[in-house]
Formats: structure tokens, C-alpha cells, sequence
């Protein structure tokens, strides 16, 4: 891992960004994974601030204990447990990018509605249903990216819950998400000694963000409050479209330049089964025909397979 200074500097900038979102204050926080993401991978990035986001929660939990709606977190801790089950056992399948998009096209298109709306829109009642879903898709995005502000807030916005109520119900949520993504992550390899090690020295700047994030929040007039989220949940959502996209273009310039490599490798191990006198050389040239047509969409795998032949041939 990086120690520069460069790392740490995005690392705290990124741990105030988590504290300030605990805080109430939802367009920072999303900062903080693509802060990180300059020095690793966001994957890495995600799993590295996940023990700073439960240790935020925690403070935020303080700040916040004494005001959220009992129903919709209910409903919350059913569809996040799915959502985050769900993430656990397709994480190896899931294309981030599309996922990233979908989620970045889902909150832009309601954010585009609320603020396009004439008026002050009805206060909408809990509705189960639709609860469980939006909450289930942010467990499941908050267990990828750490994005599951976007669904989170298509659900619990129309509610027109009080200033504190909405801050409140979402810290309680979103701390019970993230502590039951802990085991999954530990298990899936993404917290480790080395990343907790890092996680520990950004602690302090994370709490001390939090406060600082409720100090705001309690400033902040009501209606601008929840005009403040409704903007930043577009930034968001656009940000996930483009972030979407660049991590499109870029995998399909890697597709692009790995079936490059399979064909030269393809010829050059031919030639090599071709010159090769030993009696298992049927054999070879047949593992390799089965090998490549498995996996004719996947040319990494490919990659793999030619070089395992490869190396039976020396």
C-alpha cells in the first residue's frame, strides 16, 4: 500500500468526507470512496473506510438518538439485509459500471422530478412495499460502492419527515447496514490487518467531521435543508452516470487490448503444440480448443488458459 503523503492527504480528506455525511450532510460523503480511489481501487477504497464509517456511525448514533421514524426503519432493516445478502453472494458477478448507471439514472430521473414540481408536493404515507424495495437496492448498493444514498432517499423524501427525523432515521439505517457488511467483507477479503491498520489513524478527523457536520445541519432552514439534499442527490447521481461511463470505456478498452493478446498468444501456442514431438500433444491442442470455446466472451480467462497450456508445453 502507498504511505506517501499524497495517500494520506486523500485518505483524511476522504474520512472528513464520511464524518460530515454522518454528520447530515449527504453530497460530501460521497467524496470519500473516489478520494481513495486515486491511490487503489475503489473496491480496496470502500473496504479500507468501511471501519471509519462504523466508527462515525457510532458518534452520529450519539447525535442522533433520539430522533427517527420507528416504521420506516423497520422496513429498512428487512430490505438492507436482503439487499446486502444479496451483494455478498453475486459481488464476483456484478458488473459495477451498469450497476453504477442504473442507480446514478434511477436518482437523477426522481431528483429532475422533485425539483421540476410546482408547488409543495403532498406529503406521500410509509408505503411497505415500496419501502422494502428502495431499501433493499440501498443495502445492496451500499454493500458495492458505498452509494446507497440515491435509493435511500427515493424512498424516505416524499415522506416529508422532520429536518432531524430524516438525518436521524437515515444515520440508524445506514449504521446497521454498514455493521452487518462488516462479516461479508472480512470474508470476502476486503478489511484486513494492513487496511485496518490505515482505518485507525483516520478515526479522529471522521469524528471530529461528524459534529461539525450536525453543528451545520442544525443551521440549516428546514425547507433549505431538504432542497440541499434534493440538489445533492442530483450531483450525485450525475456523478455516478459519468463514473459509470468511465469505468464502461475504460473495460472495453481492456476487452479491446486482452483479444488483442489471445490471438498472438493463440498463434504462438499453436506453433508450439505443432512443434512439440510429445505423445500428449492431441491431448494439449484438444484442452486448448475446449478451453478457449468455454470462455469465448471472457478473453482474460482466455489469457489464463494460454498461459496454463504454455506452461505444459516447457
Amino acid at each position: 500500500m502507498d504511505y506517501s503523503f499524497g495517500f494520506w492527504f486523500f485518505a483524511t480528506l476522504a474520512a472528513i468526507a464520511v464524518g460530515l455525511g454522518k454528520g447530515g450532510l449527504p453530497v460530501v460523503a460521497a467524496l470519500a470512496v473516489p478520494s481513495l480511489s486515486l491511490y487503489m481501487s475503489p473496491i480496496a477504497a470502500a473496504g479500507l473506510l468501511l471501519p471509519v464509517y462504523i466508527v462515525s456511525d457510532a458518534f452520529a448514533l450519539i447525535a442522533y438518538r433520539r430522533d427517527f421514524n420507528r416504521q420506516v426503519l423497520e422496513i429498512a432493516a428487512i430490505g438492507m439485509t436482503l439487499g446486502v445478502a444479496i451483494g455478498s453472494v453475486t459481488a464476483h458477478l456484478i458488473i459495477e459500471w451498469l450497476i453504477t448507471v442504473l442507480i446514478g439514472l434511477m436518482g437523477g430521473l426522481f431528483a429532475l422530478r422533485m425539483l421540476t414540481q410546482r408547488g409543495d408536493p403532498a406529503k406521500k404515507p410509509i408505503h411497505t412495499g415500496r419501502g422494502l424495495f428502495w431499501t433493499t437496492i440501498a443495502g445492496f448498493t451500499s454493500f458495492i460502492s458505498h452509494n446507497g444514498g440515491p435509493p435511500w432517499q427515493i424512498f424516505t423524501l416524499p415522506l416529508k419527515l422532520q429536518k432531524s427525523v430524516f438525518v436521524g432515521t437515515s444515520v440508524i439505517a445506514f449504521s446497521y447496514c454498514n455493521a452487518i457488511k462488516l462479516i461479508p467483507y472480512i470474508w470476502l477479503g476486503q478489511v484486513n490487518m494492513q487496511s485496518s491498520f490505515v482505518s485507525l489513524f483516520l478515526i479522529l478527523p471522521a469524528a471530529l467531521a461528524v459534529y461539525l457536520g450536525v453543528f451545520w445541519v442544525k443551521k440549516i432552514l428546514e425547507a433549505l435543508f431538504f432542497k440541499f439534499v434534493t440538489w445533492a442527490l442530483m450531483i450525485i447521481s450525475i456523478k455516478l452516470i459519468w463514473d459509470g461511463l468511465m469505468d464502461m470505456a475504460n473495460n472495453e478498452k481492456i476487452r479491446v487490448m486482452a483479444v488483442s493478446a489471445v490471438g498472438e498468444l493463440t498463434n504462438e501456442v499453436e506453433r508450439a503444440i505443432a512443434a512439440t514431438g510429445g505423445e500428449n500433444k492431441a491431448e494439449i491442442a484438444l484442452k486448448l480448443k475446449n478451453g478457449l470455446a468455454q470462455y469465448k466472451n471472457d478473453p482474460l480467462a482466455q489469457i489464463e488458459i494460454l498461459q496454463q497450456v504454455g506452461s505444459e508445453l516447457k
